[in-house]
């Protein structure tokens, strides 16, 4: 629906279905800064927000998929829910809204909401414990929250109820973890063979994190490799923001892993990865007494990563897409009246 305001807009074209992919992209900038800024300082908060704007995994993969328009609302409703429990100890009913809306854009939002779920629980249980008066509150706004986001989900349970009741098949994401009628899934370069499976969490990690990112953004990589032993220090302090961040990578991680092995869907994670490296990139530059040439130094690292990125993406930037070219010979050449056959095996999301 709202890619239909994009269609209003600027017509019918490439550039406008894919406009909310690249804007919420963008997007997705600020709200690293905002929560690299809860989390660490503002300091971490500008590299990290640098890191997303010119990484290059980001920009390519931003011109063409969903996930980027889903996380911008996943990562913005974490943002709400760390926001308001830091500051009233209450749980956010924004929160719910935000991840409502992911869940609409794409329902693989599901798992950064999983991932939440302990938390709002542990709060449930300490204030049961030390604050009856607050357990009531957020216990009602839990049911509210927990409301609003199967309102939000029921498009798609339904959809695929009635889907499955009278072809037999369900949606890709039911299909893959649920085991329903996999096989109708089964297209050339889909990747979706075995679906949900523990035994391909190897290889699907090996894929992610040593061919996908260095091939993709390999400057941007290793910044984020050097900060994972930076944010594990900011989890061992306990602090209730630094366990839902580490904790929620990990988990999606580790589900979306399991049941898929293509590269666009790991674009979930480089805002993740932008946070680790920016932590990465202050703390190395704290062993430097000087304030001034440590300074330089980060500018000097930033304006580096922007250059080799530009570099490395200048092809994909500098090229039209196999879409883009059918796109265009269909809209010139093919005429009202004539008749056209396209293999259904081609993926066309």
């Amino acid at each position: 629906y709202i890619t239909d305001i994009a269609y209003n807009l600027f017509g019918i074209t490439l550039f406008s279905s894919r406009f909310l992919s690249f804007f919420f992209g963008s997007l997705t900038i600020l709200v690293v800064y905002l929560l690299a800024k809860l989390l660490f300082n503002s300091r971490v908060a500008l590299i990290a927000a640098f890191l997303l704007a010119v990484s290059s995994y980001h920009i390519v993969w931003a011109a063409a998929y969903m996930d980027e328009g889903m996380m911008f609302f996943v990562l913005l409703g974490m943002y709400l829910f760390m926001k308001e429990y830091q500051t009233k100890k209450t749980i956010s009913l924004w929160c719910a809204v935000a991840f409502g809306i992911a869940l609409l854009v794409k329902i693989i939002a599901a798992v950064f909401i999983a991932a939440l779920a302990p938390f709002i629980l542990g709060i449930l249980y300490q204030n049961y414990k030390h604050d009856k008066k607050l357990f009531r509150k957020n216990l009602k706004r839990t049911i509210i929250f927990g409301a609003i986001l199967f309102l939000s989900f029921l498009p798609a349970l339904s959809y695929n109820y009635f889907l499955y009741t009278q072809k037999g098949i369900v949606d890709l994401p039911f299909a893959l973890y649920f085991g329903i009628n996999r096989e109708y899934y089964l297209g050339p370069g889909l990747a979706h063979e075995k679906g949900f499976d523990i035994n391909q969490l190897g290889r699907s990690l090996h894929t992610m994190f040593f061919e996908a990112f260095p091939k993709f953004d390999p400057v941007f990589s290793v910044l984020a490799l050097l900060g994972l032993p930076f944010i594990y220090a900011e989890y061992k302090k306990k602090k209730f923001q630094h366990g839902l961040i580490v904790w929620t990578f990990v988990f999606s991680v580790i589900i979306v892993t399991l049941a898929v092995e293509l590269p666009n869907h790991y674009t979930n994670f480089i805002p993740f990865a932008a946070l680790w490296g920016g932590l990465f990139l202050e703390k190395a530059g704290e062993k430097i007494s000087r304030k001034e040439t440590r300074n330089k130094i980060i500018v000097l690292v930033c304006i580096a990563v922007l250059i080799f990125n530009a570099y490395h993406m200048w092809g994909s930037l500098s090229s039209k897409s196999g879409y883009d070219k059918l796109r265009r010979f269909a809209s010139s050449s093919i005429q009202d009246n004539e008749l056209v056959v396209a293999d259904s095996r081609i993926y066309r999301g």
